[in-house]
């Protein structure tokens, strides 16, 4: 099962996650299926610090950004009515902007093309909270269906990114801040990682989900 988003003042709130702010290391992923391909087709993360989004003009295009003028983008990156595994991996370890932000799509990493030079560390975005469908004015929506969103304050490998793609529960507990499975009917998307940052829901209802559900055992690279 999934949240689903009609684009009208829904999303989820998962608050300030201060964990996040001058990270070194961090990963964002989760199950996206577009359903309108509009001027914003998805967006999630806590604006100032981090964000993944799509946008449309002359072309689509993914975004994986530490600022709003510190990007990685790539061309064509989705289209709609399919469910697309997304992950946003940074590392503040590595050396160029290539090393320190990735973006997986399915799995498989991404070719990026970046706009100024990415951090060693996230920035500190102060009490801005981590949103799932709306932008930190709550003045753009999304319509797309969201599940499986998963947080870590660790930069995952490329296995690990695929292991937990393929899997319901996370197959790496270390560092996890978030796991919420948006497959609740309930005014509240649980967080089941123990760190309790739950997300408050407005308007989403749960529809089908992707291909990974409950049931579905976590999976060996």
């Amino acid at each position: 099962m999934a949240l689903d988003f009609d684009g009208v003042d829904d999303q989820v709130n998962h608050g300030d996650i201060a964990a996040i702010d001058g990270a070194s290391a961090f990963t964002m992923m989760a199950w996206v299926n577009i359903d309108t391909l509009e001027n914003l087709g998805f967006l999630m993360g806590k604006d100032g610090a981090c964000r993944l989004l799509m946008t449309t003009g002359p072309g689509t295009q993914m975004t994986a950004a530490t600022t709003s003028i510190i990007t990685g983008d790539i061309a064509g990156a989705a289209g709609t009515g399919v469910w697309v595994h997304w992950a946003y991996v940074f590392d503040g370890a590595g050396v160029g902007n290539a090393a320190r932000l990735k973006l997986y799509k399915d799995g498989v990493e991404q070719t990026l093309t970046f706009t100024g030079t990415v951090g060693a560390t996230l920035p500190d975005a102060g009490a801005e909270p981590f949103r799932v469908g709306s932008n930190t004015s709550n003045a753009v929506f999304t319509d797309q269906k969201v599940a499986h969103l998963k947080l870590w304050t660790a930069a995952l490998s490329t296995n690990e990114v695929l292991q937990e793609m393929q899997s319901y529960r996370p197959a790496r507990t270390a560092g996890l801040i978030v796991w919420s499975s948006y497959d609740e009917r309930a005014a509240t998307a649980a967080d089941y990682s123990g760190a309790g940052n739950h997300g408050t829901i407005t308007g989403a209802l749960v529809e089908q989900g992707p291909p990974v559900g409950r049931g579905h055992p976590v999976r060996t690279y």
